[in-house]
């Protein structure tokens, strides 16, 4: 509901497109990994786990991948398992 109203007040009609892309397409896409995927990868569960999957999720979103295998690499380089800044 707070979607549909935000698509009736926004003046700009590019706010309201962009909006209604996110109810029409988006808003269903499930991240291409889940906890138990970066477990099997040697990740040791914790509050890390929600970045790591909202990166790849944002990453999807934004066509910068597009499968599990990609997904997978983008985690190991960007978040290397022994890295103590997790």
């Amino acid at each position: 509901e707070g979607l549909l109203y935000l698509m009736s007040i926004a003046r700009k009609k590019h706010i309201r497109q962009q909006v209604s892309h996110y109810v029409t397409h988006l808003r269903g896409v499930q991240p291409l990994l889940s906890g138990q995927d970066l477990m099997e990868l040697g990740y040791t569960p914790g509050a890390s786990f929600r970045i790591m999957i909202n990166h790849t999720l944002g990453a999807q979103l934004n066509g910068e991948i597009s499968g599990k295998e990609e997904a997978i690499t983008l985690i190991q380089q960007k978040y290397p398992v022994d890295s103590p800044s997790l």
